[in-house]
């Protein structure tokens, strides 16, 4: 008897050291009693978002002719501030004579990029806290002359939708709560509680991108003035495939390149996770691995490229982040977790604004090149119309 009253103890304890949930699909759209069950069940609905940039221009510099015309001195500054961080405003420029605007726009790059290295010191552009704008992986480089920004923002994918439930024992029990960003499926925070243990919050806090930035060249052809067209606000979505291309529109075209040609390490892909882990009790939480890439703009006319370097949720790539049955996961606001840290929820709320903020732009983006292309065929129905009469 006593050695059962042992065996017995052993197995509580050990039982109370471990967090179990279990996933699976939601019930299918009208299907009630499906959805009634699930519901009766405890299971939470969530996405697994995919991963945006929206390049947008932040700055106009002086003169565009000043920024054309020594491309040593842009270089010089532009590097600088990549590699110096903090120190980056303290380099010169190689030929004084011609420093003018390439000065002042790698001075305001040498700002933007000593700020994220610092962690996202002092304030962001258009008055958002640097906190958020740190969060949500902003780089910069200059195009024609004009500073622009690049930032990766998530959007819910209902492609990518689970549900999830703590899972109860005889000896344990794990309950699970799921918290989600104002108005989307997104999760922000989770938080697990085994039985007998003091629950704790799991937050969200900021993951600080410190993206290393590389200035384009632009210069005119044979010094003739060239008319271009030019760039617009545009939103690229992050693929899977390793390379990916597009044209933004007559003159200007993108290219996107995964750094590596292989995943990180120690991740799974999205199906495996789809096919092993959906309908199996287990202890962990599906994180958007982060790998760094290069979206390069290029345009036609004059056959100059700029580039930001940026670091990305790949959308087939996770890592699979243990549930502490005590402690904090924060899971960044792009891609990746770790378990330290706190956040309260003033803090989360900016995030989650500021992440509204930029959904809401990446649609206004997306609205508006799907009128542009409406217009020309309008156009063209009105015209057909016209002759017809």
């Amino acid at each position: 008897m006593r050695a059962f009253v042992i065996l017995l103890s052993a197995t509580v304890l050990s039982a109370c050291e471990t967090v179990e949930i279990q996933y699976a699909l939601p019930a299918p759209a009208g299907d009630f009693a499906a959805v009634e069950a699930q519901a009766n069940e405890n299971y939470q609905y969530f996405v697994l978002p995919r991963a945006y940039i929206l390049v947008t221009p932040i700055a106009k510099s002086t003169s565009g002719d000043d920024v054309h015309a020594d491309k040593g001195a842009l270089n010089s500054k532009g590097a600088g501030a990549a590699q110096q961080g903090t120190n980056a405003r303290k380099s010169t420029s190689k030929n004084p004579a011609k420093a003018g605007a390439a000065g002042a726009a790698s001075d305001s790059q040498a700002k933007g990029a000593a700020q994220q290295n610092a962690g996202g010191s002092g304030k962001a552009p258009g008055g958002a806290s640097s906190e958020t704008a740190s969060n949500l992986g902003v780089t910069t480089a200059i195009i024609d002359g004009r500073m622009w920004e690049a930032k990766v923002v998530l959007m819910p994918a209902d492609d990518r939708a689970f549900a999830v439930k703590g899972i109860s024992r005889f000896f344990m029990s794990t309950t699970l709560g799921v918290t989600k960003y104002a108005n989307s499926d997104v999760v922000s925070s989770v938080s697990s509680t085994a039985e007998n243990l003091v629950p704790k919050r799991l937050g969200q806090v900021a993951s600080v991108l410190s993206s290393v930035v590389q200035i384009g060249t632009i210069f005119a052809v044979d010094n003739q003035p060239v008319i271009v067209t030019p760039l617009q606000p545009f939103v690229v979505e992050v693929p899977s495939q390793q390379q990916s291309s597009g044209v933004l529109n007559e003159d200007w075209t993108y290219s996107f390149n995964y750094d590596s040609p292989t995943p990180p390490e120690g991740t799974v892909t999205y199906r495996d996770f789809l096919t092993r882990s959906v309908g199996h009790k287990v202890s962990y939480w599906p994180t958007p691995a982060c790998r760094s890439a290069t979206l390069t703009i290029g345009r036609d006319s004059d056959q100059t490229k700029s580039a930001f370097h940026v670091v990305v949720a790949d959308p087939d790539v996770l890592r699979l982040q243990p549930l502490p049955v005590t402690g904090k996961v924060e899971l960044g606001t792009v891609c990746g977790a770790s378990v330290t840290g706190s956040q309260d929820s003033d803090a989360l709320q900016l995030a989650s604004d500021d992440l509204a903020a930029l959904q809401a732009a990446i649609k206004t983006v997306k609205d508006a090149k799907s009128g542009d292309k409406a217009a020309p065929a309008a156009a063209a129905s009105g015209s057909a119309a016209t002759k017809k009469k």
